[in-house]
């Protein structure tokens, strides 16, 4: 009984301790400073465009997965977003959430 309990123990230590395999939270303090790293190398990236530096890009990273989000003024800039964020290393995959800013302003009379 002993025996099974120290391995059933063992079983869900290692389960936690498994790298961003499951859950919504970083399972180590390393992962969690290289998804930091790596949101602010896309920012930084993104802004330094001149296509995109003047749109407003959320930013998130969750284990190398970058997810984008905002709006930007031209459906152009949606693709260029990705290529830019795919380029910064550590990048594993890119999620775009971004949509084209509607056109609200009203005609004027």
């Amino acid at each position: 009984m002993k025996l099974f309990r120290t391995v059933i123990v063992a079983f869900f230590i290692g389960c936690l301790a498994a790298s961003c395999s499951i859950g919504q939270k970083h399972s180590t303090a390393d992962n969690y400073i290289k998804d930091a790293s790596i949101t602010t190398n896309v920012k930084a990236a993104i802004f330094l465009e001149a296509e995109l530096g003047t749109s407003v890009i959320g930013v998130s990273t969750y284990c190398g997965t970058v997810t984008l989000s905002g709006e930007v003024p031209a459906p152009s800039l949606i693709a260029r977003a990705t290529e830019v964020a795919s380029a910064v290393e550590g990048v594993k995959r890119v999620r775009n959430r971004l949509k084209v800013k509607r056109n609200t302003a009203t005609p004027q009379e």
